[in-house]
């Protein structure tokens, strides 16, 4: 990795060029606070954190020339020869009192979360272009999410076991929060504006939903539970308090009510 710049007050920048990927083993870093990483292109620059202990770390990552988000095709290939998916990528990490702001992605993640477990107190994403963040084979717990502006999903879980204590969700094209692949979540506070479908649970998940609102009124469907891939069974979700939406579930899944 290129170090561009280093303070006194422990601050690393680092800029990656376009069609580049960098890797950081960020125990290789000693006593960093904080990370900002420009990203060159919005789609072809990466970057990799791997096999790291990320405590009390404050990470920025901002797209130079985010005016190309717009160019590219809906059919494109979204992962790259490597099979990466994440403009900003977290692998076999530890987390600890993590912060995270990521603005304009073009890549089919913004932010990928892959085999990493521990908390993260804020993470806010702008304007992607296709998920914002995806969580994969983790178990996190998140003190406070926001993003605003994802064409596809905002939140996208498998495979894992994942808090969110304050969900804030905003202009999502597709779901607001995706849970699959034989996932347990717990959302203690959810907050969902102009989504398409506000929550689903799929494939052998389990959603639980504590306190929920939303702009969809009695009439629409805001969350679904439904078997989706063959090798898994149906999903469920919980819910705690009474919202004022409609739930959906196919003939494999269930609705469950707490209150």
């Amino acid at each position: 990795f290129d170090i561009v710049n280093r303070n006194s007050n422990n601050k690393f920048e680092i800029y990656i060029k376009k069609n580049t990927t960098k890797y950081l083993n960020f125990d290789n870093l000693k006593n960093v606070n904080e990370l900002k990483i420009i990203l060159d292109n919005p789609k072809t620059s990466k970057m990799v954190i791997h096999n790291s202990n990320l405590n009390n770390v404050k990470i920025n990552v901002e797209s130079k020339n985010y005016q190309t988000l717009k160019e590219q095709t809906v059919n494109q290939i979204r992962h790259d020869e490597l099979l990466l998916t994440g403009c900003l990528t977290i692998i076999n990490s530890k987390l600890n009192n993590v912060e995270i702001n990521f603005n304009y992605s073009n890549c089919e993640d913004a932010i990928n979360f892959i085999r990493s477990d521990g908390n993260i107190e804020n993470l806010k994403v702008e304007n992607a272009e296709f998920d914002a963040i995806d969580a994969d084979s983790s178990n996190i717990i998140f003190e406070n999410v926001e993003v605003i502006n994802a064409y596809n999903d905002c939140l996208d879980f498998s495979f894992g076991n994942y808090l969110v204590k304050n969900l804030n969700v905003k202009n999502c094209g597709d779901k607001g929060l995706s849970v699959g692949e034989k996932s347990l979540v717990n959302v203690s506070d959810f907050n969902s504006t102009k989504t398409s479908i506000s929550f689903v649970s799929k494939d052998s998940s389990i959603l639980v939903l504590n306190n929920f609102i939303s702009d969809f009124d009695k009439k629409n469907i805001c969350g679904k539970a439904y078997k989706k891939k063959q090798e898994f069974d149906g999903a469920e979700i919980i819910l705690n308090n009474k919202i004022d939406c409609k739930v959906s579930t196919d003939q494999f899944s269930k609705l469950t009510y707490l209150y």
